[in-house]
């Protein structure tokens, strides 16, 4: 069962196998939840857009993005302050379980 502030979405089985859930915390601020299980090497253009201070933490697998956020450790996580951000690639090899915790 849902309540108001949370959605759940997910991948059709044929691309991958995915599960992700979001809560809103207060009006504005997300946290999200994603178990990815990667079959497919993906390279996904993000276009550019606005947002409020995001952080990315990456329980397992890795995240290949350019050199545009800086990250905490390596390619595990980053964080990012609000404004616009500029189109960048995410780069996600196949064969690594990806679980991810953000907020923005």
């Amino acid at each position: 069962m849902l309540d108001d502030f949370e959605k759940i979405f997910g991948l059709p089985e044929q691309l991958e196998q995915c599960y992700c859930r979001s809560m809103e915390l207060c009006p504005g601020v997300w946290l999200d939840w994603l178990d990815w299980n990667l079959r497919h090497s993906w390279l996904i253009k993000v276009p550019a857009h606005s947002h409020l201070v995001q952080i990315l933490v990456l329980l397992s697998g890795l995240i290949h993005i350019e050199d545009l956020y800086p990250t905490l450790g390596g390619q595990r996580s980053y964080f990012s302050r609000s404004g616009i951000s500029p189109s960048y690639m995410e780069q996600y090899e196949r064969s690594q379980r990806i679980i991810r915790w953000s907020d923005g």
